[in-house]
């Protein structure tokens, strides 16, 4: 994906022509910030392994590991603020799942190598990104499916 780019400025402009996605710099890194329409949930890279093929449109789906590989950040669609309202799924949280708050910031891979942030499933353009709400139970199924438990959303 970043065989042209030499800066993260580069980095920045193809993500934003090619992926329509909203780039920023924050300390000269190009990051996503989290807000009405772009959402972020991070889970544990096992568990992330596992929601990704429940998804519908697999192949598209946005997912950043992180630099230790131990946390994969799924980008989602918030439809808007007042329609979907930030879950707390009580017991997914004690699994590691979070949905990142308004404003939280998301840091975005700069190179194709497998060592810091990088694509645990690289976008496709124009592929879109999951409802949240197909994020969250996905997660919800995977975790009751292999612990008996079941994750009911709750409003925060």
């Amino acid at each position: 994906m970043f065989e042209s780019c030499c800066t993260p400025f580069d980095v920045a402009h193809l993500l934003r022509h090619r992926y329509g996605l909203d780039v920023q710099f924050a300390a000269c890194r190009p990051v996503l910030v989290c807000g009405a329409r772009l959402g972020a949930i991070d889970m544990p890279a096992v568990l992330g392994g596992q929601v990704l093929p429940l998804l519908p449109f697999t192949a598209s789906v946005p997912v950043i590991a992180d630099s230790r590989g131990t946390t994969w950040t799924f980008l989602v669609d918030i439809a808007s603020p007042e329609s979907s309202p930030l879950l707390a799924e009580r017991n997914l949280v004690e699994y590691g799942v979070v949905q990142r708050a308004c404003g939280q910031r998301v840091l975005l891979p700069v190179s194709n190598s497998g060592t810091g942030w990088h694509w645990a499933n690289e976008p496709t353009p124009g592929g879109g990104r999951p409802p949240a709400a197909s994020v969250l139970a996905s997660a919800a199924r995977v975790i009751a499916s292999t612990t008996g438990i079941s994750c009911a959303a709750q409003p925060f």
